[in-house]
């Protein structure tokens, strides 16, 4: 998303965006977060945390469903999905959902089980 939503209309880059051509984008987006919604699921990880951190899961799979949702609401070329105040607010709306899980699942999570990010974790591979 960081690499084509500018955060204000003249800092986007919508010809950055996964799939603009086929108009896809926000089907990837959604498709990636359902994904993750799946494998989140199938391994338990939630039954893995202390009685009184399993709240997180349900949390990271609420902010999931929310994503998929705001993305699949977002649909067509992404340069006017861009350029329309109502579909941009659904946009910011799902960067607000995604920095979420990143706190929830790279922070919170992690740190539930002893698990730190080294600094490789923060160039974005």
């Amino acid at each position: 998303l960081k690499g084509f939503f500018g955060g204000k209309p003249d800092a986007d880059k919508p010809k950055q965006a996964i799939y603009w051509r086929s108009q896809n984008t926000t089907a990837s987006l959604a498709g990636n977060l359902s994904g993750i919604d799946t494998l989140f699921q199938a391994s338990k990880l939630g039954d893995a945390l202390p009685a009184d951190a399993r709240w997180m899961a349900e949390a990271i799979h609420i902010q999931l469903v929310n994503g998929v949702a705001t993305a699949k609401a977002v649909s067509g070329p992404i340069d006017k999905a861009l350029a329309d105040p109502a579909l941009r607010d659904k946009l910011d709306h799902f960067a607000l959902i995604t920095s979420s899980l990143s706190t929830l699942i790279g922070t919170r999570l992690t740190a539930e089980f002893g698990l730190t990010a080294g600094f490789s974790s923060l160039d974005g591979d």
